[in-house]
């Protein structure tokens, strides 16, 4: 049998679903691909 790694990508797409999803303050900042209707923070490593 044999396996495969999956790379993801280095931005992440924010949305509403994405609420506690732990992120560092680099990917934090290099998100591109956001909801405009939302407001995104992060505490200490964790997405509100």
């Amino acid at each position: 049998m044999s396996t495969a790694r999956v790379r993801r990508p280095n931005t992440a797409r924010l949305g509403r679903l994405s609420n506690g999803m732990l992120m560092t303050p680099e990917e934090f900042d290099a998100a591109t691909d956001f909801d405009e209707l939302y407001c995104y923070e992060l505490i200490h490593g964790v997405l509100i």
